[in-house]
């Protein structure tokens, strides 16, 4: 009587045996194995023996969710009745088959149902993943990185369930997720994600301090020992994104966190951080295990030319009037847009995940606003520059990166610069106030020689900085660290 989409049926994953209602199998294995057992003839046990044998030679038994088939239950057996005893005779002549094996299985029963869901002969880490919600791509703020850790676990052949702690899960997750992912609400299921979730992982993955936060207060309060290895991923330190704001006359970073950000680190027995001044700064607060996780791109460069391109581009989520990009972009268009404009009479286009509801009221004759993109490179393929004009900001920027592996040149306040590191005039144009931006901004536009050479060494930088194998190494050293202790 379960809904048939609900997340536990929704994921690709390898199972002890799936039922001959619908079993697809190699003409040739399944010859080679004998077929079913005549001892299970005529039914009833067959199915869950063959995938036993299969098991036992090295094979793998996948559950797929999305095949789908109507089946009449017991229509060829006279009924449920005629078919539980058969069932109740072949469960005997099973166990006495498989005894010795089913001594690694579960008991029978609801208890175990949550570790029992991924075959116990599947080699590979049990993750248990969390961050605020489902990371899509397309929301920006730190999300994409989140999805490109979800697919290398996958990749890696762990098993991995993803929850979301302050949204719930909606319906069609999956667009952009690994099917082999488990989906699960952690806001509305808090309790079975401690009860089941947690007491079955090998290791808990979670992002973000506010995060974190609710996980050891709310989900662990009261607990005495914990079984899984705890992995904080900080995506940003947050903290010193608060007292930049607060310099600019934002709320106190006390007025933000109820918590102390490395106090949190501290509690976990690994801490992963993007960038190595972050390394260092957890370092210097006494955590002992931190891992530089940063992102990873390949160059995509758009072929339009510079004499095709006519505007200025920005990308960037904003997820609230006080999000960084909405202060940044807000703050370009005031002091820096109407100077660049005037000298350049191009056009500027803003997009990303919220911008048309935060940022609509910018809308002009000379700006566009567009909202969330399902597919960015049009927008990349007529940038002539893009922006990166933020004021306070902590982790790395993607967006720039991104920008950067589309091959549109760019320009970067200093704090962006003091993140990424890249060489003034080389790989990038940095500006430290609106004048020298909108000078920057109009140097770029108009010099085709700067902008050929700016985004030829800024694509090169994605391909040193930002390949996919080292990434997938980055990941993999974490994960060999070893359990906690």
């Amino acid at each position: 009587g379960d809904d048939p989409q609900a997340p536990p049926y929704e994921f690709r994953r390898p199972v002890d045996y799936c039922s001959a209602v619908f079993l697809l199998t190699p003409r040739r294995l399944f010859a080679e194995l004998g077929g079913f057992s005549s001892e299970f003839a005529p039914a009833y046990y067959e199915d869950t023996d063959y995938c036993m044998a299969l098991w036992q030679r090295g094979f793998q038994v996948i559950y797929e969710p999305l095949a789908v088939i109507r089946h009449y239950e017991s229509a060829t057996s006279g009924g449920n009745e005629f078919a539980q005893v058969r069932m109740a005779e072949h469960q005997k002549k099973f166990l006495h088959k498989w005894s010795t094996v089913l001594q690694r299985h579960y008991a029978p029963g609801l208890s175990p149902i949550s570790a029992a869901r991924i075959a116990v002969g599947a080699s590979g880490l049990r993750i248990l993943y969390v961050d605020d919600r489902i990371p899509h791509r397309n929301l920006g703020s730190g999300y994409p990185r989140s999805n490109d850790i979800l697919r290398q676990l996958v990749a890696l052949g762990h098993h991995v369930t993803c929850s979301t702690l302050m949204f719930p899960l909606l319906r069609d997750e999956y667009s952009d997720i690994p099917r082999e992912i488990e989906l699960f609400d952690g806001l509305r299921n808090r309790a079975a994600l401690t009860k089941d979730y947690c007491r079955c992982s090998d290791i808990v993955w979670i992002s973000r301090p506010h995060n974190l936060h609710v996980f050891m207060t709310q989900c662990l309060a009261g607990a005495s020992t914990r079984h899984f290895r705890l992995i904080y991923d900080a995506e940003a330190i947050f903290s010193e994104r608060a007292q930049q704001k607060q310099a600019l006359g934002g709320p106190s970073a006390d007025a933000v966190e109820p918590y102390h950000e490395f106090a949190l680190a501290r509690s976990a027995d690994t801490v992963v951080v993007v960038s190595e001044s972050d390394r260092l700064a957890m370092l210097q607060s006494g955590v002992r295990s931190v891992h530089v996780v940063g992102f990873q791109l390949s160059p995509s460069p758009a072929s339009t030319g510079f004499a095709q391109r006519r505007t200025f581009l920005f990308v960037g989520g904003v997820h609230g009037p006080d999000n960084p990009n909405a202060d940044s972009i807000r703050y370009f268009c005031r002091a820096i847009w109407p100077t660049v404009q005037k000298a350049t009479g191009a056009s500027l286009v803003v997009a990303g995940y919220g911008t048309d509801q935060v940022l609509g009221d910018l809308n002009s004759s000379t700006v566009r606003v567009l909202g969330a993109q399902e597919n960015l490179r049009p927008v990349y393929e007529q940038a002539r520059a893009f922006v990166v004009p933020t004021r306070y900001a902590a982790g790395l920027p993607f967006k720039a990166y991104e920008a950067a592996a589309f091959g549109v040149p760019l320009v970067v306040s200093d704090i962006i610069a003091r993140q990424m590191k890249w060489r003034d005039g080389i790989d990038y144009l940095v500006a430290g106030d609106a004048d020298t931006f909108a000078q920057q901004c109009s140097h770029l536009y108009s010099d085709e020689a700067l902008w050929q050479t700016l985004r030829a060494n800024a694509l090169q930088r994605v391909i040193d900085e930002l390949s996919p194998d080292a990434f997938a190494e980055s990941i993999r050293s974490v994960l060999n660290e070893g359990p906690a202790a």
